[in-house]
């Protein structure tokens, strides 16, 4: 059954941790792909941003670095354990570095 259009879940969108809602919800969304791709079991993740990017600059203030935490965790983008996530994560045994690197693009290494 499809939803009826509403300003609630079309405009404004789905319930999502901040400070910056969308900067934390997409990389809740990386994460949990990342997760994924590691059938449930990230052990180290490098997450390599372009200093000429916005992210670069703002993944911390944002909240991106503790979403893609919280995704790698498996989190939703509702879940309240996103914001410590990154000490969680490091309690796990899950390595997760940050680096900003001279190149045009972004990456995620996997260990």
């Amino acid at each position: 059954m499809q939803q009826p259009a509403s300003i609630f879940n079309d405009v404004i969108g789905p319930v999502m941790i901040g400070p910056s809602s969308s900067h934390t919800a997409a990389s809740v969304r990386i994460g949990q792909l990342i997760r994924q791709m590691t059938n449930g079991d990230p052990r180290k993740v490098l997450f390599e941003f372009s200093q000429t990017g916005v992210i670069a600059h703002t993944y911390h203030g944002q909240g991106s670095d503790f979403g893609l935490s919280g995704g790698l965790l498996g989190y939703k983008t509702d879940d309240k354990r996103i914001v410590p996530s990154l000490k969680e994560a490091a309690d796990k045994g899950i390595d997760i570095a940050f680096s900003i690197v001279k190149e045009d693009f972004a990456t995620v290494s996997l260990y």
